[in-house]
């Protein structure tokens, strides 16, 4: 009987060594998982991640250390349903079988959803043509113990509707310098924001945003941007060259298949100059608001 993991130790393992393309088959899977307990995506020495713990589990199964590749590095305490990441296994198995085999080795907060079938050349963040994040309101004088830990609390009401003239107001090509936290040197600041969506849900407010990639930080500075509007503690936002400077600080459903469409064009590669700019102004966008709010939904391919 296979047992399944309690716990999840410090990632200390070493990398793999590359084996022929003969020997292997290689995945592209989708994982869902609860991210409270983890010290965010990618591994770390002396701390316990998601990748840390799904490569553990792919070791068990291969036999020796796997290293996987996933398609972005969420934040500690950003949760994910939709991340999508590159696998490695060593054994003769199928799409269908994979997540059930995997599953078997890891805890409860993360499980693997689905699997396909990829070539040698196929790379999870090169290939990767838009992001899907949703950041997570409550409108609510006192916490729900059911939710608390995925949404943020809002006790006050908010104007949804200037919420939405400036999120509107944020989408497009633009460098998004501005809603960048510190610590992660880029050599573009320029990104699509193909949506930015606030929707209500009776006493939810959920933020979803479409791009073709996110700054370190981005998602969850423009949360803070727009839940400022919506408390009236900022003008909204005409258009984007007055979006202000933001906060530099360390604070820490499923979406419809709509959110994006099937005949959504390719962006620009990275490394292109976008028409506007989201820098600007003397007052303080943000600020970067908890990560418990943030979800990473989906990571859209050419080929899905």
């Amino acid at each position: 009987m296979i047992e399944r993991v309690a716990g999840a130790a410090p990632d200390t393992k070493p990398q793999p060594k590359t084996q022929r393309e003969g020997d292997r088959r290689l995945f592209r899977i989708t994982v869902s998982y609860h991210g409270g307990a983890y010290a965010g995506w990618q591994v770390q020495p002396d701390a316990v991640t998601v990748q840390g713990v799904l490569e553990r589990a792919v070791e068990r199964l291969n036999g020796r250390p796997t290293r996987i590749l996933g398609a972005g590095r969420t934040d500690a305490g950003v949760h994910a349903r939709g991340q999508a990441a590159r696998v490695e296994i060593a054994r003769d198995i199928t799409e269908e079988r994979l997540p059930a085999a995997l599953n078997a080795f890891l805890p409860d907060d993360i499980v693997v959803l689905a699997a396909k079938s990829v070539d040698a050349q196929f790379h999870p963040i090169r290939d990767a043509l838009w992001k899907h994040y949703r950041y997570t309101f409550r409108v609510a004088p006192y916490d729900d113990p059911f939710d608390r830990d995925r949404v943020y609390r809002i006790s006050e009401s908010l104007n949804v509707a200037a919420m939405r003239q400036t999120a509107a107001s944020l989408v497009g090509e633009h460098d998004f310098a501005a809603f960048e936290k510190k610590g992660s040197p880029r050599d573009t600041t320029v990104r699509h924001l193909r949506r930015l969506d606030v929707v209500r849900d009776e006493d939810y407010i959920h933020l979803h945003l479409v791009a073709n990639g996110f700054l370190y930080g981005m998602a969850r500075n423009l949360a803070g941007t727009i839940l400022r509007v919506g408390r009236g503690n900022l003008p909204p936002i005409a258009t984007s060259e007055e979006a202000p400077e933001p906060e530099r600080n360390e604070l820490g459903r499923a979406a419809p298949e709509a959110m994006i469409p099937a005949d959504a064009p390719t962006p620009q590669t990275e490394g292109t100059s976008g028409s506007g700019a989201a820098r600007g102004g003397n007052e303080i966008a943000g600020p970067c608001l908890p990560a418990r709010g943030l979800c990473l939904m989906q990571v859209v391919f050419a080929e899905d």
